[in-house]
């Protein structure tokens, strides 16, 4: 079996464990608002939401927003 191959140059890696919306965002590339308002369209959705209000994402959730912003930026709409 061989080994599996390793990420390209320059692509982020998703964090571990849960982060709050402001370390997905610099995760991801991009700022809280533009996450909130992605949440409010229904395009992400967090993966968990604490008892007051704060959301939580996920590596997944993360992993989904970069590549959200690295379309957007793709098409042009930015």
């Amino acid at each position: 079996m061989s080994a599996p191959a390793p990420p390209a140059q320059g692509a982020a890696r998703a964090p571990a464990g849960p982060l709050r919306i402001g370390e997905a965002a610099k995760a991801c590339g991009t700022t809280t608002r533009t996450l909130r308002y992605w949440h409010e369209i229904g395009l992400l959705t967090p993966s968990g939401v604490r008892h007051g209000g704060e959301r939580l994402y996920s590596p997944g959730d993360v992993e989904r927003a970069g590549r959200i912003k690295e379309l957007q930026d793709l098409l042009g709409f930015s």
